[in-house]
């Protein structure tokens, strides 16, 4: 049903009523116009489907007045900003000027994490909210105000009038504006075109013999039958098209994309034309069908040569592919590459005109033609630049989408986020869970050798084996370390944090240290991006250096003093190492081009600053860790803050961690395993207990630790545990044991269970971010297993050919010859 206030009753265009100063009135194009009846027919729920939201993490000196004086400028300048729809949908109202206030809310006196739920429930609540197509304005902005260097510029906006083109260039102006008022000038910006003029060059097009070859090639390529891509569903379609939808988010790998890039560049193609040709693969294999249409969203801004307008501009093209199983893909890939090309050369044809001459039956139930599309959105804010502020550009989720599923893959080549947004009606998260890690399977087996047939590499359940179950809900991670430490050093600031020897630190000391340590290594010449290396004993400074690295925006590589030395000179120059953090006794130790800071000389320098703002973002790196490699040299691996983030968070689930419990940290911060144990109990409330290099070499002086501390969980490799073992302990002990790094036996395993309270199973490598699947070991279980997936992780069974295992015989074959574990499988 059709909301009053959303939608206005269709009557006869009365220009006066507006009862505000109009400039003109231009007639709306076909794709506006697609969207209006799409609205009108659907009524709220569709017209959500249409708000689109963004926010911009402004860091660093803001001035709300000139931000003001900015956007209004931007409003001024676009007409599609100043404007309405007519009530009869056929013309957009466009007014003199239109006010857009930004309605400012502050959040600065909330405690940390209130700041965070209170922002969080007003995006919520602003997807959820309907924009007055009639009485406008079409767009909604706000900035929340966190503290004096922390502000959110939020803008909610109707597709009707922003397409993403459009969100880059009122971001670049916006930018530019500001940055020009800052300084006391007047905004320089290119020159603009319209929405009216974009009106008049449809309406000169619709008459030309271009347009009439371009509807010709739609037409032809539907003349004979018109498929139906047809997913299963979990739930039953109702009579009619459903909107509620939800997003999941899935990042790929900086290296990984390079990766595809490289695949598609053999065949002649673009990152869009790849990741689309194996989105086509993906959905032949979902739906068993050879004949698969994808809607691929084309700017017209850029083929019209109209780079400064703004205005909803977009063509959806119907790509059709014909899938042969016995081709390989890179033959697939080469035979995409010319019905990309040809769609493209043929964008100037609406959606709306090629369904009214198609003039096929509809599914009231269905979107028609394209229920599925796959967009990318890349480098919209590439041009955007603000003076003394950083930023980070936060694509919201929409709560109603118009689309079953729509795949939008966005930021820079070299690292893509794949947004899936679905209709909550027809699938369950789990199912998109299932469809994300099954395409990444995809992705994996096409791209690790794209000669391989399209029938040989189905990544089908039935073709592939999988640990699917993970410990928690998959979630959308929203926090780096960085953010979580900062909530818990607020919340347990007098509480104490860290001991070693005899030296006490409180969340408070801590987080003071590690931001007057950052600042010192920003006038040091640390930038953000690089990588500092860090060679130091263990010591409460080790473990302010680690934060403050990542602090100042770069990432750590961490070096035992203890490995020989050309080994950590090859890991310095293969890293590109610009400094390292030094103990005074290891300073002249190593050959390097680093830049030498001595962590002795830097402590005397600390001082009580403001917080630093250096932006750290999710897809930023943590730290660089080397493994051995396959072939003995070794091998970097980069972890973001997004693994990181998600790692530790899923830690605190299970095995679990809370403010009461403290954790003997006692491994090398050469080996990953080390990040569980310093930074979970941080953003926990937890107290850290950091054994001396002495300790951890001695089973005897870990047992009395374990005794004369208040220790309820340590992490140690079966070695660790059996040597201390082999060192008289006897007494049950109340802590919880994790076990990780080397196989499990079931002789140790029956041990520790007398000897403790819980006993935790952990298996990972290094490059998916210290454990990846974890097990709580119980008394009189019958074999030992390395669990269930963490959470936004799955697993899968492939052999030395990333080849899927067939069938559960196969793996049983596998894992007899090449593993002594075993994982727990999904029923299926």
């Amino acid at each position: 049903m059709v909301n009053a206030k959303t939608i206005k009753p269709a009557v006869d265009f009365n220009p006066f009523e507006a009862g505000k100063e109009i400039e003109k009135i231009v007639v709306i194009n076909e794709s506006q116009r697609e969207i209006w009846l799409s609205c009108m027919i659907g009524g709220d729920a569709a017209s959500l489907a249409y708000n689109e939201s963004f926010s911009l993490k402004l860091t660093g000196s803001f001035s709300l007045p000139d931000f003001r004086k900015a956007f209004a400028t931007v409003v001024q300048r676009h007409e599609a900003l100043r404007s309405s729809v007519s009530t009869n949908g056929e013309h957009f109202i466009i007014y003199k000027s239109l006010a857009v206030d930004i309605e400012f809310i502050d959040l600065e006196k909330l405690v940390p994490q209130d700041r965070s739920s209170s922002f969080e429930g007003f995006l919520k609540n602003q997807i959820i909210t309907p924009i007055d197509l009639q009485d406008g304005p079409l767009l909604r902005v706000y900035i929340h105000r966190f503290a004096p260097t922390e502000h959110y510029f939020t803008i909610v906006i109707h597709h009707i009038i922003c397409d993403g083109w459009s969100t880059g260039i009122i971001l670049e102006n916006l930018s530019n504006a500001y940055n020009a008022i800052q300084k006391g000038l007047s905004p320089n910006l290119p020159k603009v075109v319209q929405i009216s003029d974009y009106a008049s060059q449809q309406f000169e097009y619709l008459q030309s013999e271009e347009f009439k070859k371009t509807e010709r090639f739609w037409l032809n390529l539907y003349k004979d039958n018109i498929p139906l891509v047809d997913l299963p569903t979990d739930f039953e379609r109702g009579k009619t098209r459903t909107y509620k939808a939800a997003r999941i988010d899935y990042k790929l790998s900086a290296k990984f994309v390079g990766e595809i890039k490289k695949t598609g560049a053999k065949a002649g193609c673009s990152l869009v034309n790849t990741m689309l040709s194996l989105f086509e693969i993906f959905l032949s294999q979902q739906t068993k069908q050879s004949d698969i249409v994808v809607g691929l969203p084309a700017a017209g801004q850029l083929a019209t040569d109209n780079q400064e307008l703004v205005g909803h501009c977009v063509n959806i093209l119907p790509i059709r592919s014909k899938i042969d199983p016995n081709n390989s893909f890179l033959e697939y890939l080469k035979k995409s590459k010319s019905i990309f090309l040809d769609a493209y050369e043929h964008q100037l044809f609406s959606f709306g005109q090629l369904l009214r001459n198609l003039n096929f039956k509809r599914d009231s139930s269905r979107t028609p033609l394209v229920p599925i599309v796959f967009n990318i959105d890349m480098g919209m804010s590439s041009a955007v630049v603000f003076d003394n502020l950083t930023y980070e550009l936060i694509s919201n989720p929409r709560a109603y989408e118009t689309f079953e599923i729509f795949l939008n893959a966005t930021g820079t080549e070299d690292a893509l986020v794949l947004e899936w947004t679905y209709n909550t009606q027809l699938f369950k998260e789990a199912t998109i869970n299932r469809m994300i890690a099954e395409f990444e399977a995809l992705l994996n087996v096409f791209v690790a050798d794209p000669k391989n047939t399209i029938a040989q590499n189905n990544t089908q359940p039935a073709n592939i084996l999988k640990i699917a179950t993970s410990i928690g809900p998959n979630v959308v991670i929203g926090k780096t370390l960085l953010n979580l430490f900062k909530e818990s050093s607020g919340k347990y600031a007098n509480k104490t944090a860290l001991s070693f020897n005899s030296e006490n630190l409180t969340y408070a000391q801590i987080a003071n240290q590690v931001n007057s340590l950052a600042t010192v290594l920003i006038e040091e010449g640390v930038k953000q991006g690089d990588i500092v290396a860090i060679a130091t004993e263990r010591s409460a400074k080790m473990l302010i250096s680690l934060l403050a690295i990542m602090k100042a925006g770069a990432a750590y590589l961490p070096l035992d003093p203890e490995y020989p030395q050309d080994r950590i000179e090859f890991m310095l120059a293969d890293a590109d190492a610009k400094t390292i953090l030094l103990s005074k006794k290891y300073q002249h130790a190593y050959q390097t081009t680093a830049k030498k800071l001595v962590i002795e000389d830097l402590w005397p320098k600390l001082k009580t600053t403001r917080e630093v703002t250096i932006p750290v973002n999710l897809t930023d790196v943590a730290y660089l860790l080397y493994t051995s490699g396959s072939t003995g040299k070794p091998k970097g691996v980069l972890i973001t803050h997004q693994n990181l983030a998600n790692f530790l968070t899923s830690m605190m689930l299970q095995p679990g961690i809370t403010e009461k419990d403290c954790l003997l940290a006692i491994t090398t911060i050469s080996f990953d395993i080390a990040g569980l144990e310093l930074f979970l109990p941080l953003i926990a409330g937890a107290e850290i207990i950091l054994a001396t290099t002495e300790a951890t070499k001695d089973g005897r002086l870990l047992l009395s630790i374990l005794e004369e501390k208040p220790v309820t969980i340590m992490q140690a490799t079966p070695s660790t545990w059996q040597m201390m073992l082999d060192s008289g302990w006897k007494k049950q002990l109340p802590i919880k044991i994790l076990s990780g790094g080397e196989a499990l036996s079931k002789d140790l395993a029956e041990k520790l269970l007398t000897l403790s309270k819980h006993l935790w199973n952990m298996y990972g490598p290094t490059e998916t971010t210290i454990w990846s699947t974890i097990k709580e070991i119980l008394p009189n279980q019958e074999g030992l297993t390395i669990g269930k997936a963490i959470q936004n992780t799955q697993i899968f069974i492939v052999n030395e050919q990333n080849k899927p295992l067939a069938t559960i015989e196969e793996l049983g074959k596998y894992l007899l010859a090449n593993y002594d574990m075993i994982f727990e499988l999904d029923e299926e």
